[in-house]
């Protein structure tokens, strides 16, 4: 995120305080540190998330070797 760290944690803080409950963490490029501070600032303050990935392409195409379902389910197990 371009947000301090202090400013993500604050945000929530405030947000659960004013009644906000649930927060969907996302980053579109599914960078892994990002989605961490979200779930680490919603966490902290109380909140319910609900961590996403961004997903493109087919993953039942054996000519894809990038993005597979394996890759999609390690990224899910490092969340």
């Amino acid at each position: 995120t371009s947000s301090p760290d202090n400013v993500v944690f604050k945000f929530c803080d405030v947000a659960v305080k004013h009644g906000m409950d649930v927060f969907r963490v996302f980053d579109s490029l599914n960078y892994v540190d990002n989605l961490k501070l979200g779930i680490d600032a919603v966490g902290a303050a109380g909140g319910v998330v609900e961590a996403t990935v961004a997903y493109t392409g087919d993953i039942t195409d054996k000519s894809k070797t990038k993005y597979t379902l394996d890759y999609y389910l390690d990224l899910v197990r490092q969340l």
